[in-house]
């Protein structure tokens, strides 16, 4: 018995943080990536590709989210290796 009321004792406080989460909110990011390749095997070229994404998240109650994202990279190849 004693077990027992210690476990629903563990779920009751486990429980506790998700009723400190907020009504309504609203989300902005905004990233940016950039990659250089550069093999050392012959015959690949050396790239750079840049990058960025952005995104919006609104949620106006705890159980409904409208999301958004966009996101795009542009890539060139370098004319000789560094």
């Amino acid at each position: 018995m004693r077990k027992f009321v210690f476990l629903v004792g563990l779920f009751a406080f486990a429980g506790l943080p998700a009723l400190a989460q907020e009504g309504g909110s609203k989300d902005v990011s905004i990233e940016y990536s950039y990659v250089r390749a550069n093999p050392a095997t012959t015959g690949l070229p050396t790239f750079n590709a840049n990058g960025g994404s952005a995104s919006f998240a609104f949620n106006p109650r705890n159980f409904t989210v409208s999301r958004a994202k966009s996101a795009g990279i542009t890539s060139a190849r370098s004319a000789g290796r560094a």
